[in-house]
């Protein structure tokens, strides 16, 4: 009977299978099944500083930003709308490498904006019928008596009714989502725009479709 004799690893193949490791969906025991050795010591060479590898920063771990509040005035091409000049205490500009500038809060300074303007005091409608119908009689009254941001000399009704030739017509509801099939990983993960996100256990190993 041959007697089996113990490898010996060099210093740089236990610094390269330790590497290996380090692929995503990769797991040591799929490693060690490549070598045809034992997971217990690719764990022990983990452990060891001289071949386990550098760890990284995940790409998409948060950090910190400085950030610097400065008081600047208000101009035109800022802000259009007036109920913009009077509420945008809660709009938040970040400056970017390059001359870009990204704005947070408009959204939202956007929907407290409608709420004052059509809401307030709070209207009471029995049925959702009556609540649309009553607001599209107050858009469309706002719009035929306030001027456009850009064409000042013409209403928000004007250039709309100026423009209805050029929108596509409605044809009925719409799903409002992007389909995308995806694998699901063995640790119950799916991967969509970079992130990573967790699902039922029972979709592993079989298509899914994310809807976003």
């Amino acid at each position: 009977m041959a007697r089996r004799t113990k490898r010996l690893w060099t210093d740089e193949e236990k610094r390269s299978i330790c590497l290996q490791t380090t692929a995503r969906d990769v797991s040591v025991a799929q490693v060690a099944r490549r070598y045809s050795m034992n997971a217990n010591l690719i764990f022990t060479w983990l452990r060891d500083p001289r071949y386990a590898p550098q760890r990284r920063a995940e790409p998409d771990a948060a950090c910190f930003l400085p950030v610097e509040i400065v008081d600047r005035p208000l101009h035109d091409d800022d802000c259009r709308d007036a109920d913009d000049l009077t509420h945008s205490a809660g709009r938040i500009e970040i400056d970017i490498a390059g001359g870009h500038r990204l704005r947070k809060g408009q959204v939202e300074n956007q929907v407290g904006v409608m709420r004052r303007r059509f809401f307030v005091p709070r209207p009471r409608f029995k049925t959702y019928a009556e609540l649309n119908a009553w607001l599209e009689d107050r858009c469309i009254a706002w719009a035929k008596a306030n001027p456009h941001p850009e064409w000042r000399d013409k209403t928000i009704r004007e250039i709309f009714e100026a423009e209805r030739g050029s929108l596509v017509p409605y044809v009925g509801p719409f799903d409002g989502f992007h389909a995308v099939p995806a694998a699901v990983s063995k640790t119950c993960l799916v991967r969509f725009d970079k992130n990573r996100y967790s699902v039922e256990a029972r979709a592993v190993g079989r298509p899914v479709e994310i809807r976003a």
